[in-house]
């Protein structure tokens, strides 16, 4: 068998395709989940044509949101 056993953990490309996309995982999370390394992610999204989200794509996923209720934000502005 050529390779190593990486791969060989991950699943077929399109439910890689599904929780990199539409799941927002990162190459990272999916490594995590399947027990393998983000390389063979990486390598498995290139082999089949797909690219790997920019720099500025990842940030977004990753970002701190937080969403304040109305009592909460006149609670802030009240302190200014």
């Amino acid at each position: 068998m050529k390779g190593n056993n990486y791969n060989n953990k991950l699943p077929q490309i399109d439910i890689l395709k599904t929780e990199y996309f539409e799941n927002g995982m990162s190459a990272n999370d999916i490594a995590k989940k399947y027990n393998t390394t983000n390389g063979a992610v990486l390598n498995k999204l290139k082999r089949n044509n797909i690219q790997p989200r920019t720099l500025q794509e990842s940030q977004s996923l990753k970002a701190n949101y937080i969403t304040l209720t109305k009592e909460f934000n006149l609670f802030i502005n009240g302190l200014y």
